[in-house]
């Protein structure tokens, strides 16, 4: 039967590839850009050692953690933490190696604080910018789940919970009525028997189709 855990996140994790890059992509584009924007706001020359710099800050962040489905207070803590660790590796370098002096203190200091900030912003930017896009209902895809059971509410649940996906379910198709489910389906749309899912797919132009049955030679399964 499937599950909803552990692999299936990563299957519906997979169809969202756009946003999930972009995601990953942002940080280290941010740091890139507050770094440029900093050496110019000193009147400083972006000479090797900027550049050296923003290579080795390119190949550590990339890729990023991707915070699209974050809150507020997870994209605040996860890039904090990720900036300030990185920032004590690149000191803890540069001061054993003697590169520190190569650079501006000015630049230095306004890059590792502007930095995160202009990150947070940034991904409160984009969650918001993707989530308004995802949120209309003509870029969703529509999704209906056979067998309408304790694994087909939790992954509907689970779509549900993570408008970044950009799925809506539709409903249910299963051969049992409400009152042989056992479960508390009540909220649940039941659209019709499996029989009927084919002809139902085709007219209304479902997208996707989760199967969440037992995997067995039972005749209603095949």
């Amino acid at each position: 039967m499937i599950s909803v855990s552990g692999h299936q996140q990563n299957l519906l994790r997979a169809r969202l590839s756009p946003v999930m890059q972009l995601g990953r992509l942002l940080d280290p584009l941010v740091a890139q850009c507050v770094l440029v924007g900093s050496i110019a706001l000193f009147e400083e020359t972006f000479s090797a050692p900027y550049l050296v710099l923003s290579v080795i800050v390119f190949s550590l962040t990339f890729p990023a953690a991707s915070r699209m489905n974050a809150g507020f207070c997870q994209i605040v803590r996860g890039v904090v933490v990720s900036w300030g660790g990185l920032i004590g590796l690149l000191l803890a370098f540069g001061y054993a190696s003697g590169y520190l002096s190569a650079f501006s203190d000015n630049v230095l200091f306004a890059w590792a604080a502007g930095t995160p900030v202009a990150m947070i912003l940034a991904n409160l930017a984009a969650r918001r910018l993707v989530l308004g896009y995802l949120s209309s209902e003509r870029r969703q895809r529509k999704v209906v789940i056979a067998g309408l059971n304790d694994i087909g509410l939790r992954l509907a649940s689970q779509i549900r919970a993570d408008p970044t996906l950009g799925l809506r379910v539709v409903g249910f198709f299963d051969d049992r009525r409400y009152e042989r489910l056992g479960i508390a389906a009540s909220g649940d749309t039941l659209l019709g028997n499996l029989s009927e899912l084919s002809e139902y797919g085709k007219t209304h132009r479902i997208d996707i189709i989760y199967l969440a049955l037992p995997m067995v030679s039972q005749p209603r399964i095949l």
